[in-house]
């Protein structure tokens, strides 16, 4: 299953779309979700690099249980838990 299109959904503040067996990369187009302030992709079947601008945003998100092949990030950091 690939993402669904939420380009025309700027004013999204959550998406969880954790356990839906998601394939593939994570969209650029969600940097573009600029009140976007929960992000979960939880448990789904992500594989590529975690891209730059998701570590940048300092929102909170959750990306575990994926199959991530590498990130820029030197360590995780948990501002709000």
């Amino acid at each position: 299953m690939t993402f669904p299109n939420l380009k025309n959904l700027k004013l999204l503040l959550r998406i969880d779309l954790s356990s839906n067996m998601l394939t593939g990369s994570i969209p650029d187009s969600f940097q573009d979700l600029g009140n976007l302030n929960y992000l979960f992709l939880t448990n789904n079947s992500l594989s590529g690099p975690i891209p730059d601008w998701i570590l940048s945003i300092k929102k909170h998100i959750d990306l575990s249980l994926n199959n991530f092949t590498k990130t820029s990030a030197n360590n995780c950091q948990m501002p709000d838990v």
